[in-house]
C-alpha cells in the first residue's frame, strides 16, 4: 500500500492499494473514505497536486464509488 500525509485543509492523507485501486482518504474534519477503481495515476496526480483538497474535491470526491470508514 502506497501512504502520502497530505499539507491540506481537506485532506490529511491519502493510502492507495494498487493491487485493487482502492484509494483511502482521510479529512481534517476525521473523517475516512474509501473510494473504488480509483486509477493510480489520480493517486499519484493527488499526492503531488499544488492544492490536494482543490484537486480532492474536482477529481475524486462524487466521481467515485465510496464509502465512509471508520
Amino acid at each position: 500500500m502506497l501512504t502520502a500525509s497530505l499539507n491540506s485543509s481537506i485532506v490529511s492523507a491519502a493510502r492507495f492499494e494498487e493491487t485493487v485501486n482502492v484509494l483511502e482518504v482521510d479529512l481534517t474534519n476525521g473523517r475516512s473514505y474509501r473510494y473504488y477503481m480509483v486509477p493510480h495515476e489520480i493517486f499519484l496526480a493527488l499526492v503531488n497536486a499544488p492544492s490536494a483538497g482543490a484537486f480532492f474535491n474536482r477529481e475524486i470526491r462524487n466521481r467515485y464509488s465510496c464509502e465512509r470508514i471508520a
